[in-house]
């Protein structure tokens, strides 16, 4: 028996300064783990199925905004879209399950479709992909953001695109604890000179 779903009521999705279809964003509805090899990648995928569990991560942030490289949008969504046409009952049924039985689930699926491919159609033509969720403020912000981006003024903070800013300090981030392992590595004796000295010469 279906559990008592709440109602949703999703906030509006904004990308590139257009308002989408409010279900856009809502990827996860479609269960997409299921028909992706469980976001699972291949080993020689350099943008595979976890680029896609990663980005549907990303897109129903409410009140922030986010982005992502053009092409790898266009690469994630449009294997989305492929799953979708090839999995359409199955996806339908997936969405049944998560929303209350007043929603259409194909209308639902049409919406989260034509989402994807407005997205891939306004970062094809603008050159970037910026999105929030949220209300009319957050639609001037990301304007905003847009604005100072297009202009890369020197005395403006913060004018890169947000997935350059978090991947470049997730990777200083880990890059900082793979030092300290390697020079606690080095300070155990257990290294010729030679190998230490190569450590220890490392910039931070």
């Amino acid at each position: 028996m279906k559990k008592h779903l709440q109602k949703i009521q999703p906030s509006s999705f904004y990308f590139n300064g257009k308002e989408l279809p409010k279900w856009s964003a809502h990827w996860h509805l479609c269960s997409f783990d299921e028909f992706l090899n469980g976001f699972e990648d291949d080993w020689d995928e350099f943008i595979g199925y976890k680029h896609i569990r990663l980005l549907q991560c990303r897109l129903d942030h409410s009140g922030k905004i986010e982005s992502e490289e053009p092409l790898i949008l266009k690469v994630c969504g449009l294997q989305v879209l492929q799953t979708m046409l090839a999995h359409t009952d199955e996806i339908h049924e997936k969405i049944k399950q998560g929303v209350p039985s007043e929603y259409s689930a194909p209308d639902l699926f049409y919406n989260i479709a034509e989402g994807i491919s407005k997205m891939i159609s306004l970062s094809h033509q603008d050159g970037f992909a910026f999105w929030t969720n949220g209300c009319e403020n957050d639609l001037k912000r990301l304007n905003s953001y847009i604005s100072r981006f297009r202009n890369n003024s020197p005395d403006t903070e913060g004018i890169e695109p947000p997935h350059i800013l978090e991947r470049r300090s997730e990777l200083t981030l880990r890059s900082r604890n793979q030092l300290t392992i390697l020079r606690q590595m080095g300070q155990e004796g257990t290294l010729n000179k030679q190998l230490r000295s190569l450590i220890f010469q490392l910039p931070n």
